[in-house]
């Protein structure tokens, strides 16, 4: 019985355990809905205030307010991670060469800085658990894109390829993006000269950059290319194409890329939704004879064995669950065709915005800029050039294509 008790008491104390959880996850999350921070420690880059409002318990509370000293640090911060290629590392150096320092006067560390570029506060967005209020603009220290930017690049330089260089120091825009165009190998940098001394006695750095083909000098059996390409002369030339990307993208109608491209993608998803259908038809039927044949062999009427009808049904029937999931991918992807527009939105906004900025640039910014527009370069003999532009890139410029290219 004393066990029974104890059990019966420990059940019921779990169980309310849970009501009080949920009713605490209920009411933090329309605490932040309402645009009111739900307690604790004020992010960096903000601070809580008393402004009046008081609780049901009489008590003056605390509101959170943008702190304007430390949202600088926080919009220098993303500003040089999406614009000028800078990591979490690199970035806790240079706020501490700069004497930027935390709120506890603490140098920064790279784990704060990732805390920092992955918090979505800095849009204006407070957050409890999986529940997120609207954007408060009075909240707001970093707008949407930048944010988003800075999510895509962190989960670009996760991966073993990526686009996305993860040093800026060097003067080489396409470096790991440019590749031999004769052998296919990737070009690797490489530095010469020395330094001299002036009449007044100052140093002076000579340091020239040239993309090297690893083939061409180790292996030249295997290449029939140029062994250097001079790192500003490859520099200027993919300048210019981009220059000239930026003139061509200006031309179009941004209506009209968005309109021709879901318009292309609704006719190239509900055609593969149609072969989809087809297909699953076809194997519904097929499944349904076989079935069909299996009463025959039990009846003795077919001359097909019940190991072989077993191998047949089977077979259909997982053919069978493919072509629903096919089915279902593709009416997913035709109602996705309205959000994929709204990134091609995004993107444009972006391209025409770097368009503005290029030329103002300085070398990282550039690199950051051409990593998220080329996605290859390939060189050839006497600096000929094959660029090959990412598919953002291309969904804007094949936008008057037949659609049957989707």
């Amino acid at each position: 019985m004393d066990k029974l008790t104890n059990y019966i008491r420990y059940w019921q104390a779990s169980g309310e355990s849970i009501k009080t959880s949920i009713r605490t996850k209920t009411r933090l999350a329309q605490i932040v809905q309402e645009g009111r921070f739900r307690g604790g420690k004020a992010p960096f880059g903000y601070q809580l205030e008393k402004k009046g409002r008081i609780n049901k318990k009489s008590h003056e509370v605390y509101e959170i307010a943008v702190n304007e000293q430390e949202a600088e640090v926080v919009r220098l911060i993303f500003q040089k991670y999406v614009r000028e290629g800078y990591g979490a590392q690199r970035l806790a150096h240079y706020l501490s060469d700069e004497g930027i320092h935390t709120r506890q006067g603490e140098g920064f560390v790279n784990t704060s800085i990732n805390t920092i570029l992955k918090n979505i506060i800095y849009v204006g967005i407070l957050r409890s658990g999986e529940s997120q209020s609207e954007i408060f603009p009075e909240l707001q220290i970093i707008d949407e894109d930048t944010f988003q930017q800075a999510q895509e690049i962190m989960k670009q330089r996760t991966q073993e390829h990526s686009s996305v260089p993860r040093n800026n120091k060097s003067r080489a825009l396409v470096s790991g993006l440019i590749y031999c165009g004769h052998c296919g190998h990737k070009m690797v940098l490489s530095t010469s000269g020395k330094n001299y001394k002036r009449a007044d006695g100052t140093v002076v750095e000579n340091v020239r950059l040239r993309y090297q083909c690893h083939n061409q000098v180790r292996h030249p059996d295997l290449c029939d290319g140029q062994n250097t390409y001079r790192t500003e002369r490859v520099n200027a030339l993919v300048a210019e194409s981009i220059r000239r990307l930026f003139v061509y993208i200006k031309t179009i109608s941004e209506k009209e890329v968005i309109q021709a491209q879901i318009h292309r993608q609704e006719l190239f998803c509900r055609s593969q939704l149609e072969q989809a259908n087809r297909l699953l038809d076809s194997k519904s039927k097929e499944l349904s004879d076989y079935q069909s044949e299996v009463l025959k062999v039990i009846r003795g009427e077919s001359p097909l064995k019940m190991d072989i009808i077993n191998g047949l049904v089977e077979q259909a029937e997982e053919a069978l669950k493919q072509a629903k999931a096919d089915v279902a991918r593709w009416q997913e992807e035709l109602s996705n065709v309205q959000t994929k527009g709204a990134e091609i939105h995004k993107f444009y906004g972006r391209v025409v915005n770097w368009s503005e900025l290029f030329d103002k640039c300085s070398i990282a910014e550039k690199k950051m800029i051409v990593s998220q527009l080329i996605q290859k370069v390939s060189i050839h003999k006497d600096y000929s050039l094959d660029i090959d532009f990412n598919i953002s890139v291309h969904q804007i410029l094949d936008y008057n294509k037949p659609s049957k290219s989707a």
